[in-house]
């Protein structure tokens, strides 16, 4: 879901101000446990967002029962496929639901791509993707910061570039640990 939304980018932003690897709005994010505000967005952070959106996805499936009107749902939001479902009773799963009964035609395409992910990222080598290593994980230290650091800073205590640090922590939109937390866990 997160490549499709974002393409793995976590400064992703839609017009309607979906941000994140998950394209939360803010007010999903917020109801999901994201912190956002004018120094961290946490819908730029892989692993918390990555939470939030399994919490939000597993609300849906519970709404609907069916994993990819869930999916359908993430994209053109709950309201909208439940109002689909009460005017065209005879939807009882995504492949049911056709042009004209949606507000937003893409999402009639974003299923299809999740499962087209799925089958690549299943068969990477058939496609002529390279297989992961397991040593290809992404490593980093995680270390508490009790001040007001900027990443130039950081950069010059640690001895990494100050990019690697914005790469490590893209929910910092300011490029500095926020200066009234005094106890920022930064990658």
């Amino acid at each position: 879901v997160a490549l499709v939304e974002s393409g793995g980018d976590p400064n992703a932003v839609s017009p309607s101000g979906a941000t994140g690897y998950w394209q939360f709005l803010p007010g999903t994010g917020r109801l999901y446990g994201l912190k956002i505000d004018r120094w961290v967005d946490e819908r730029r952070d892989l692993e918390k967002s990555t939470h939030a959106a399994a919490g939000y996805l597993n609300h849906l499936y519970g709404i609907f029962g069916d994993w990819l009107l869930a999916c359908a749902a993430y994209n053109a939001g709950e309201g909208a496929i439940l109002r689909l479902m009460e005017r065209h009773s005879h939807v009882d799963c995504f492949w049911d639901i056709t042009h004209g009964m949606l507000y937003k035609d893409e999402t009639l395409g974003f299923v299809p791509k999740i499962l087209a992910s799925i089958k690549i990222g299943k068969n990477r080598e058939q496609f002529g993707l390279k297989d992961c290593e397991e040593g290809d994980a992404l490593r980093y230290d995680v270390v508490t910061v009790n001040t007001f650091l900027s990443f130039d800073r950081i950069a010059d205590i640690s001895g990494q570039p100050v990019a690697a640090i914005a790469a490590l922590n893209p929910e910092l939109i300011r490029r500095c640990t926020p200066p009234s937390e005094r106890a920022y866990q930064l990658k």
